[in-house]
């Protein structure tokens, strides 16, 4: 009788601890290790985590996986980030935690490749060989001077590869009237030399109908390229020659 009761007892002691040990072996979580993110937002490189600043890092890998082809389409993934963009893509104006910006006096600028963009006109290019697209949100006068109340947006260029030829075509098209081509490619010309080059065509029919003179606000038609040439000598020195074009012909 004794064995009996203490049988029990043992049991019933099995049957308390055991949920709780399967409780606390679900609380533990795998650890997860994230790459780090290189940015230069306060213009010089840094790790994302020690920049004292609200930064939105799109990634060249989130530009390709995400099919994003313009500027605007990046914005999806920074808070508080907003473009007002009309019937053509020179009126795309940024803005920031409600500040915004007008053509020729933006509160937000856009740097491409270090070069301050002093108009809004060129506040949503097209993405050609770009690493990384950074939404840095707040006032960056101190570093960047007038002009930047809001913020910047700071887009950087792919380098040419030193060691091997890479390229890639697409072409989607869909409806209405929508057709693209791009493409780009880019290689050593010697061990300390490389070239890179990419271009594009994009057409879309409007789907708004101006009644009074019978054209569509809303068409697309740019033609866009971009042509690089490095020089790296040494691991610590580097020249680097970018030439960007763009031409579009939007709205009405």
């Amino acid at each position: 009788m004794i064995f009996q009761r203490a049988t029990q007892v043992a049991l019933v002691t099995l049957v308390i601890l055991a949920p709780a040990s399967s409780f606390a072996q679900s609380n533990q979580s795998p650890s997860v290790i994230l790459p780090p993110v290189i940015v230069t937002a306060q213009k010089e490189p840094a790790d994302l985590k020690d920049v004292p600043a609200s930064v939105t890092a799109v990634t060249a890998e989130t530009i390709a996986n995400s099919g994003l082809r313009a500027i605007t389409d990046a914005a999806i993934f920074a808070p508080n980030t907003v473009f007002t963009e009309f019937t053509a893509r020179k009126v795309s104006n940024a803005r920031f935690r409600g500040v915004g910006s007008s053509p020729a006096n933006p509160a937000i600028t856009t740097y491409l490749d270090g070069v301050p963009q002093l108009n809004s006109n060129s506040s949503n290019i097209e993405l050609l060989d770009v690493n990384q697209i950074e939404f840095v949100r707040g006032p960056q006068s101190p570093l960047f001077g007038r002009n930047t109340l809001g913020g910047i947006v700071n887009v950087t260029s792919a380098r040419p590869s030193l060691s091997r030829w890479t390229g890639s075509v697409m072409a989607p098209f869909g409806s209405p009237g929508a057709m693209e081509v791009r493409g780009g490619m880019s290689g050593p010309l010697t061990d300390k030399l490389a070239i890179g080059a990419a271009a594009g065509k994009q057409q879309r029919d409007g789907f708004t109908t101006n009644l009074t003179t019978g054209n569509k606000i809303d068409s697309r038609d740019g033609t866009f390229a971009k042509a690089q040439l490095l020089y790296q000598p040494n691991a610590n020195w580097e020249a680097r020659v970018i030439y960007g074009y763009e031409r579009d012909r939007d709205g009405d």
